[in-house]
């Protein structure tokens, strides 16, 4: 996602097709309190996530949090399960170029 540079990585991912973003550490306790996201690029991110752009990352086990923290931040963004399926499966399916059965 950029951080602590959320703005100009959105724009980026806007901007360039071949461009998306990940999830690691950010929406978390662990994150927030260090750099948290700007709640008025909720909207981007939203339609980033729904085009495509974001992709769940994590560097687990190598995180200090539990992997259910990340899942659960994501969640308390609360974009909608559309949103979430595609940030936590369906874009990197596409991005694979993976589709059929395995791209529930």
């Amino acid at each position: 996602m950029g951080s602590p540079d959320y703005s100009t990585f959105l724009d980026l991912a806007t901007r360039y097709e071949r461009v998306a973003l990940d999830t690691t550490m950010v929406f978390t306790p662990f994150f927030d309190q260090l750099v948290p996201f700007p709640l008025e690029e909720r909207p981007r991110l939203r339609d980033l996530g729904q085009a495509g752009k974001i992709l769940l990352g994590t560097d687990f086990p190598n995180i200090p949090y539990e992997y259910a923290d990340q899942l659960q931040g994501l969640v308390r963004l609360d974009l909608g399960d559309a949103w979430l399926r595609a940030v936590c499966w369906h874009n990197l399916w596409s991005t694979l170029g993976l589709t059929g059965s395995h791209a529930l």
